[in-house]
């Protein structure tokens, strides 16, 4: 689901029930939703910004402005046991 005002870049992957907060931006080749839990939502608060080549798997849910991804392993999986 999108809003006005999200940006996301036309090569980023977005799989399955992804929701974006208000003014979202996607970078080049970042990839939403899928991965080990392809069948849960993945829900990103307003303000967020998905950097180049990060992947956040199905199942995840940050809130407003989430904290960027760092370093060259730049994963965001569902915690276990949520």
């Amino acid at each position: 689901m999108r809003t006005a005002g999200d940006t996301i870049h036309p090569t980023a992957q977005v799989n399955g029930d992804v929701r974006l907060g208000r003014g979202s931006a996607v970078d080049a080749y970042a990839t939403l939703g899928g991965g080990p839990i392809p069948h849960e939502p993945t829900a990103l608060g307003p303000g967020a910004h998905i950097r180049n080549y990060s992947v956040v798997n199905g199942g995840v849910r940050a809130g407003r402005q989430p904290e960027p991804l760092r370093g060259p392993n730049r994963t965001c999986r569902k915690p276990r046991g949520r």
